[in-house]
């Protein structure tokens, strides 16, 4: 009895324990629960110290920009410095007080190469100087490893090259020469090389034939590959010939080559391409679709160039000339009739000097040419065809472009007497620069040619494609111009 009584007691302390604790848990789960501390406010800059730090940052924004101000005017004053030499350089060659002399341009011999791959549009140039300044000799002198070669901006169909030698410390020396090069065209192989009858009447020719003007490194097949001397035995089934699948000057076809007793097909590759035997048996048959990709080797060109040396006057001349064969037929010239535009463009130097020298600007700039030729009466010529009778021709150097701002000038190329020869027909005026809408004295010079005539048995018209020259210009005593220019009909 007094066991069960105290385990009763003891139950009864638990129970009452527990529902005591639930209780409490109860009361905090139920019950308000206590505001949360705040953080303290945040304590930010004051007006003085924002003030101050924008004072700062104002401090170096204008110390930024005022060493922007002395770099862009340490430019100006390069620029002007070398235009004005170049200014003066000019008016060391014209009379300033003769409105219509020309400028004494020394000359200079350029010729323009084609590229050979197939892009096409540009060119090198290399140069002599026919004529002297100031007892030195002068001339574009970009020849040689050291030249580096940049693409200079198209001009309509006209393709530029800028040339570039500085070689030699504190002298350089620039060439900038415009096209018309076009890319290279694909012919049979037939148009380029001589092959119908070559060998025994058929299309093979001898691979020694090929050779007279073309290089060996335009052998290709798979069997000359390798270094070494190599004997090629006969392999077609016939057991008398070489016959390898190949490609001459790209165009695909087959070599072959008869082996005797006395005669060894043999081929070697050297540094220079693959030489093949000496005996001149191996031959070369091209397939019926060969073609052979080919440069164009008649083109038009114009361009300036500039040198400068340590301590020397710079010296700035322009040229144009024509690569090929593009003579002109004066006899069929002098019987053409009627008129004929030519379009195209222009580049050159430019230097003015309003008697600020330090305000004085020059570069380079490119511009549009017109020009309009007017083929007279062919019965006003002598038969001679050695006087100014075959027609005028005058035309216009507008919307210029220098320093890739547009300049509002014009340059009049007054209408001049086309002269005739046996083989050309050129001319010669002078010019009239326009600055703003005021026309200047005609004072410089301009001279071309014509090139690159059809004859109508070859589908033309005998109308000269092309017409390319030069010109000079004055702007009274305050500007000086210097341009070559290449338009086509």
């Amino acid at each position: 009895m007094f066991n069960n009584m105290t385990l009763w007691k003891n139950l009864v302390v638990a129970l009452v324990a527990a529902f005591a604790l639930a209780a409490c848990s109860s009361s905090d789960n139920g019950g308000s629960t206590p505001a949360e501390t705040e953080p303290p406010a945040a304590t930010g800059p004051t007006q003085e110290e924002l003030d101050a730090a924008n004072e700062r940052a104002d401090a170096a924004e204008d110390a930024l920009q005022e060493e922007k101000d002395k770099q862009a005017a340490a430019t100006a004053a390069a620029k002007a410095k070398e235009a004005l030499a170049l200014f003066n350089s000019f008016s060391d060659r014209v009379d300033p007080a003769d409105s219509t002399s020309a400028l004494d341009v020394v000359t200079a011999t350029v010729t323009a190469v084609s590229d050979s791959d197939d892009g096409g549009g540009s060119a090198e140039v290399t140069g002599t100087a026919a004529g002297t300044t100031d007892g030195d000799a002068v001339g574009p002198g970009v020849s040689g490893l050291e030249v580096v070669r940049t693409a200079a901006p198209m001009l309509g169909a006209w393709q530029g090259t800028m040339l570039t030698d500085t070689s030699t410390a504190g002298n350089s020396s620039t060439v900038v020469v415009y096209t018309d090069v076009a890319a290279n065209m694909s012919k049979t192989f037939k148009e380029v090389y001589a092959v119908d009858g070559g060998y025994n009447g058929t299309d093979q020719t001898t691979v020694d034939a090929l050779l007279t003007a073309n290089p060996s490194a335009m052998i290709r097949a798979t069997q000359f590959a390798g270094a070494g001397l190599k004997n090629h035995a006969a392999n077609n089934a016939a057991g008398d010939e070489v016959i390898y699948t190949g490609t001459f000057d790209g165009a695909s076809g087959t070599y072959s080559c008869s082996p005797t007793a006395t005669v060894t097909c043999t081929s070697n590759m050297t540094s220079g391409g693959i030489v093949l035997d000496p005996d001149g048996e191996w031959r070369f048959d091209p397939a019926d679709t060969a073609r052979v990709s080919q440069p164009d080797s008649a083109y038009a060109y114009f361009g300036w160039w500039l040198n400068k040396t340590a301590g020397g006057a710079p010296e700035v001349d322009v040229f144009y000339g024509y690569t090929g064969d593009g003579a002109v037929d004066g006899t069929r010239f002098n019987a053409l009739g009627g008129t004929a535009t030519y379009t195209g463009s222009a580049a050159g130097k430019y230097a003015m000097n309003r008697g600020a020298d330090q305000n004085a600007t020059g570069g380079h700039w490119t511009a549009d040419a017109t020009l309009v030729a007017n083929f007279e009466d062919p019965t006003a010529a002598t038969a001679a065809l050695q006087v100014a009778a075959a027609g005028s021709i005058t035309g216009t150097i507008d919307n210029f472009m220098a320093d890739g701002e547009a300049m509002d000038w014009s340059v009049k190329l007054n209408s001049s007497a086309i002269t005739i020869a046996a083989d050309a027909a050129d001319f010669t005026g002078n010019t009239v620069w326009t600055v703003g809408g005021a026309k200047g004295a005609a004072g410089g010079s301009w001279s071309g040619a014509f090139y690159d005539q059809t004859a109508p048995a070859d589908g033309g018209n005998d109308v000269p494609s092309t017409v390319a020259g030069e010109f000079q210009a004055v702007y009274g005593s305050v500007g000086h111009m210097v341009g070559g220019f290449g338009a086509n009909n």
